[in-house]
């Protein structure tokens, strides 16, 4: 009798034992899976942009080195950035900076590193020129139109799933 009972005993704790290895093993890979990872889906050289109201008058211009999109949270990142924002017969304002970063919903963009603010001078208008770091930009209610119309124009678009980093530039296969 106290053989069978050993033998139950040894099936039993090796059951418990296989059960606990399986369970441990699928939670880990479930965790991986259900976690985005921060990778891009697609990245764009020599991106131009320009955004036109609905009479076909450009708005504002958006041209950067290298564009990268990050599915997960929808937001963009930039290298070096150039945004023209144009206001009616005034001269447009002119920025760049070393890097960039756009929200998912298009509404934040930080300027990154030193940035140029510049705009000429007209009748009525004084010349600006600025220089700065790390800028948070939100689009100005009196330079939106009530239907914008963006058009792009880029050289190459890459869609891919390898990312290799060296330093703090990306370079993608």
């Amino acid at each position: 009798m106290e053989r069978n009972n050993l033998i139950i005993g040894i099936l039993l704790s090796a059951l418990a034992a296989a059960s606990w290895w399986l369970t441990r093993d699928g939670v880990g890979n479930r965790e991986e899976a259900e976690t985005p990872a921060h990778t891009p889906d697609y990245y764009i050289e020599n991106l131009t942009g320009i955004t036109m109201d609905e009479e076909g008058k450009p708005i504002r211009q958006l041209t950067a080195e290298l564009m990268t999109h990050y599915p997960d949270d929808d937001t963009t990142e930039l290298i070096l950035p150039r945004i023209t924002a144009y206001d009616g017969d005034r001269p447009p304002w002119r920025v760049r900076s070393e890097k960039g970063w756009i929200s998912g919903d298009g509404e934040v963009i930080l300027l990154q590193g030193k940035v140029h603010i510049d705009r000429s001078a007209a009748i009525g208008v004084r010349p600006v020129h600025a220089v700065t770091y790390d800028l948070r930009v939100q689009p100005m209610t009196t330079m939106q139109r009530a239907t914008p119309i963006p058009m792009w124009s880029v050289s190459r678009i890459h869609l891919t799933q390898r990312v290799y980093r060296s330093g703090s530039v990306s370079r993608y296969a």
